[in-house]
Formats: structure tokens, C-alpha cells, sequence
């Protein structure tokens, strides 16, 4: 079971930064009333260019790291090198 672990938590964690990555899927799913954080970046660079547009995605770059690295940490992926 120990040897599970960083296979499960890395699969979480790329499925969770691919899920921000299917637009096509979003746009066909969601309802007028629903917007999500892809669709959104999508159609606000489709209106023109909006720095707000830059700073989600530095933002979710900055999550992103900070998530890998301390999912090393817990799960200790140096130690089996």
C-alpha cells in the first residue's frame, strides 16, 4: 500500500490540472447560466486582450507548483530514488 501512494496523488493531481484544460467538453456542457474558470478565460480572450486572463494563469501556474512539491514532500518521492 505504501507504494500506492505517490502513484495515487500524482494521478489525482493530473487529473485535476487536465480537468482545466477541456474547454470544448465545458462550453458544450454547461447551461447559459453556468460559467466556469476555463470557459471564462476562453471567451475573455476571444473579447480581447485582458490582463486579468494573465494573472489567473500565473495564478494557477503558482498553484499548480506549490501542489507538486509539497505532494513530494508528503509522499516522498525522493526517498524511493
Amino acid at each position: 500500500m505504501p507504494l500506492l501512494k505517490p502513484g495515487l496523488v500524482a494521478g489525482g493531481l493530473f487529473a485535476f490540472i487536465t480537468s482545466l484544460d477541456n474547454v470544448p467538453v465545458s462550453v458544450f456542457l454547461l447551461s447559459a447560466s453556468q460559467n466556469t474558470l476555463p470557459v471564462k478565460i476562453f471567451t475573455s480572450v476571444e473579447q480581447g486582450v485582458d490582463p486579468s486572463v494573465a494573472a489567473v494563469s500565473t495564478l494557477l501556474i503558482l498553484v499548480t507548483a506549490i501542489a507538486l512539491i509539497l505532494a513530494e514532500r508528503w509522499t516522498g518521492f525522493h526517498k524511493h530514488v
